[in-house]
């Protein structure tokens, strides 16, 4: 992966380059990243390759994302956050544009645990609405 020192999962092509590899995950998760209407991962002239060590694995190769979470100052890879479990939100803002956010042991639970009562409250609001006609 281009993005990442792990090297297994699912990858996309890297637009550029000739056998340049960068998994989905961190493709969608990296803020500078984006996927063309091909697929194919763009964005990657963007990414800081600062060599910042991962929070979850300690590699530093490759770049790192910090928590979504407001002062939070965990980096770490996009990948190592889903292998341990961590929450990965893909939501859809009000221009129907996808938006990813990541978080940290630290915020994960709540931040997960918040989007399922605003998600419980918008199906509530739906199911009501349509009782209603």
């Amino acid at each position: 992966c281009a993005l990442c020192p792990l090297r297994c999962g699912a990858f996309r092509r890297a637009a550029g380059g000739a056998g340049r590899w960068v998994h989905s995950v961190c493709a969608l998760w990296t803020p500078e990243t984006y996927l063309t209407q091909e697929g194919v991962v763009a964005g990657l002239e963007g990414v800081r390759l600062d060599r910042a060590s991962c929070a979850i694995c300690g590699q530093a190769s490759g770049s790192v994302v910090t928590c979504n979470a407001s002062g939070c100052a965990y980096a770490f890879h996009p990948l190592c956050a889903r292998n341990l479990g961590l929450y990965l939100a893909a939501r859809v803002d009000g221009q129907g544009r996808p938006q990813y956010r990541i978080y940290c042991a630290v915020h994960s639970a709540r931040e997960q645990e918040k989007d399922q009562r605003a998600w419980a409250a918008r199906l509530e609001s739906a199911a009501a609405a349509a009782a209603e006609e």
